[in-house]
């Protein structure tokens, strides 16, 4: 899936794309992925090129404000600036790199670009890059920027994120918006790794509520599994309105979530819930099929007919993300 400019953003079946070019957001994932494995993969010319790849490619990706996101075959940019969602998760997999195994003088690229990205991400204002926001800097403390500083703007965020809990939150609706959509359980791990950056209880014990009112819409009560948040999303009212499609970015987001509930509070269900989760792509789900295929691809999730045959870069780095983050915590 990826070529010396980077990993392409489609599949078709399991030939690369071209007519979808690139993206930031799953070149800055493929970096994460390299530099959380570095601890365990065995340094070698494949690995250290790849990480060079996905490296220059964020690097080009940087306009100074903000990080630009789709690019064309022919190498082009199609837009000036990314979402914020991607903004926070670019930044992510710098400081991903900075805490890595990978090469020094990698690691000096990414915490030098580190350092400029953070005070422009005061200017990202959507829920979901605030929570993957505190994420990263939770894990930036101690190796990119003052640590004051951090702790502050990890206490300003929380608060934002806090306030969005409490302005929609009325009777069954435990939630930070009116309706669910995409990569939802960031946003209550926000809180928790918030209330444990600032020892405050109070934004663990909301932050786990909030993560177990969404794992009950989550679960499929007639065979108990995991069932994703499809990206035809919810209604108003919090209930779904169709089954499908269900996809895995939505269960590395859940599995991160649970592990960092069960780090953190010490409950084992939580690690039981992140097992829940992670077994959705072995066959634990509605169809009782298996997404992962014989030699490590991952469909494009679960459609009304079955597996979509499609592997794309999303769904391939959310499921080998999954198991890495699986590995370190278990």
């Amino acid at each position: 899936m990826s070529d010396d400019c980077g990993i392409f953003q489609h599949g078709k079946f399991r030939l690369a794309d071209r007519n979808h070019g690139y993206c930031t957001d799953d070149n800055c994932r493929a970096l994460s992925l390299i530099a959380l494995q570095s601890g365990w993969v065995e340094e070698s010319a494949t690995r250290d090129r790849l990480a060079y790849t996905y490296a220059a490619f964020v690097n080009h990706a940087w306009t100074g404000e903000r990080f630009r996101n789709f690019m064309d075959y022919g190498r082009h940019w199609l837009d000036d600036g990314g979402s914020d969602d991607c903004c926070a998760r670019t930044l992510e997999s710098l400081i991903d790199t900075v805490r890595s195994n990978l090469p020094d003088d990698l690691r000096l690229w990414a915490k030098e670009l580190a350092q400029r990205v953070i005070p422009q991400s005061e200017n990202w204002t959507s829920q979901r890059s605030r929570a993957i926001l505190i994420r990263v800097l939770s894990r930036a403390l101690g190796h990119v920027g003052d640590e004051a500083d951090i702790r502050t703007r990890i206490f300003e965020l929380s608060r934002l994120l806090r306030n969005g809990l409490s302005d929609h939150s009325d009777g069954g609706h435990a939630w930070f918006e009116p309706r669910l959509s995409y990569d939802n359980a960031r946003l209550p791990e926000g809180l928790i790794l918030a209330g444990e950056t600032l020892r405050d209880q109070s934004l663990i014990d909301e932050g786990a509520e909030a993560l177990s009112w969404l794992m009950a819409q989550q679960t499929c009560t007639e065979g108990g599994h995991f069932r994703p948040v499809p990206t035809s999303r919810f209604d108003q009212g919090g209930q779904t309105v169709a089954l499908f499609d269900q996809q895995s970015l939505e269960v590395q987001a859940t599995l991160n979530a649970c592990l960092t509930a069960w780090r953190v509070t010490q409950d084992t269900r939580w690690k039981d819930e992140a097992f829940r989760a992670f077994a959705w792509f072995h066959g634990e789900n509605d169809h009782g099929l298996s997404l992962i295929t014989a030699d490590g691809g991952c469909f494009d999730g679960l459609t009304p007919e079955g597996c979509n045959q499609n592997q794309g870069a999303e769904s391939l780095l959310a499921y080998h993300l999954s198991w890495t983050a699986m590995m370190a915590n278990l």
